[in-house]
């Protein structure tokens, strides 16, 4: 059924750059050779380039990679797509918290969710453990589809990619009126910006406005509010520390409206930080990083009544989560073992993992993920049944 989250076995990855240069920029693709073998098949072979990727995980000891293929192949079942993103997950020492969260994405049926299988890789004849292998967010048919055609710098129905990211890390950039920091990440060109930045003008002003409500002049005709509420209601169950703060996605199909979304970057999520409160599951999060979740929660019943619904279905599924958990576990045992052998931090902290998160084993890791969690999720039905009525009663 819908989000039961299949995964299926570890597969085998072998990367070795040319020469075996050291893979040692974010920027400069060096060509390589990826090889891909699954249990009783035999190896597939791609020409590709990689470089490196990520913002604080490109600064710890098992670094992230980009790779790009030579032309689009389809990876161990995935959509074929020449770009391609290895996440190491260094920090999570259950390996699971950003495949927790594209099952969460699985479940609530959101319109895309990357596709992710988990390999163990060898770089250059070196074993580097357990790696993510998975789409990389960008516009294309088999991942965020948005019709990208744009005919110049007046086409106010153009579709678009954007990310949220308070880095402002980009050309293409602006904040809203609303003090939102968006990058746009759909090929686009300078001049055209202004049409991205004046379509959240709009949203804006219609959300903040008088007539927020209002069938023809509302917010509702600029967002898709239902992707608003499915992202919220992830961010803020893994209370994801970087939700709507960066990595976080928005998106508009040609002259449609704008959806939340897809997910991304959840390893320093379920309580995986050390600052700003993020190890208590007590308290909101995402909610203080959004101004759009809380103004509609102010005035607007009908998105009260929604959040309860999706809140009401999301919670229902707590059992799956924790049994997905247990099914990672199970798959991953062998892999996490030689992992943690290459990287032997299992009982000691490495940033930003809160010191009395660490545990001296792989088993005490995966507890402690579903004990947070599901302390997370009773604070969280508690709370919301408190300011919703309409959440119903278990």
């Amino acid at each position: 059924s819908a989000g039961q989250c299949r995964l299926p076995p570890v597969a085998s990855m072998q990367i070795d750059t040319e020469s075996e240069a050291p893979i040692e920029s974010k920027e400069v693709y060096l060509p390589a050779t990826v090889s891909i073998t699954e249990a009783g098949k035999a190896p597939v072979t791609y020409p590709t380039q990689i470089r490196g990727r990520g913002n604080s995980t490109w600064g710890m000891p098992k670094k992230p990679y980009r790779l790009k293929l030579t032309s689009a192949a389809s990876l161990l079942g995935m959509a074929p797509e020449r770009d391609w993103t290895l996440l190491a997950n260094y920090a999570d020492k259950t390996l699971l918290r950003n495949r927790l969260a594209f099952c969460l994405g699985e479940m609530l049926g959101l319109d895309y969710t990357p596709a992710t299988r988990f390999v163990e890789l060898t770089l250059n004849r070196e074993y580097v453990g357990v790696y993510q292998l998975t789409d990389q967010i960008e516009v294309g048919a088999a991942r965020v589809d948005i019709d990208e055609d744009i005919l110049g710098p007046t086409d106010s129905d153009l579709g678009f990619l954007v990310e949220i990211d308070a880095r402002l890390d980009g050309d293409e950039k602006f904040t809203t009126s609303a003090g939102v920091p968006i990058v746009v990440k759909s090929d686009i060109e300078l001049d055209q910006v202004p049409l991205v930045a004046d379509y959240f003008a709009g949203f804006e002003a219609a959300l903040f406005g008088p007539d927020f409500a209002d069938p023809q002049r509302g917010y509702r005709t600029w967002i898709d509010t239902s992707t608003l509420v499915d992202l919220y209601l992830i961010n803020e169950l893994l209370r994801n520390v970087d939700g709507f703060w960066s990595s976080t996605y928005l998106w508009r199909p040609r002259a449609g409206l704008m959806a939340f979304g897809p997910l991304w970057d959840f390893d320093l999520a379920v309580g995986n930080a050390d600052y700003e409160d993020n190890d208590n599951p007590e308290g909101w999060r995402t909610r203080i990083l959004t101004p759009y979740v809380p103004r509609l929660l102010d005035v607007d019943e009908d998105f009260r009544r929604h959040l309860a619904a999706r809140w009401h279905y999301l919670h229902g599924r707590l059992a799956d989560m924790i049994g997905f958990i247990d099914h990672g576990a199970v798959l991953l045992d062998a892999a996490q073992q030689r992992n943690f052998d290459r990287w032997p931090i299992m009982g000691v902290r490495v940033w930003p993992n809160p010191a009395h998160f660490v545990r001296d084993t792989y088993a005490g890791e995966i507890e402690q993920l579903q004990n947070w969690l599901g302390l997370r999720a009773a604070w969280m039905n508690d709370a919301l049944r408190a300011e919703l009525p309409a959440v119903p009663a278990e």
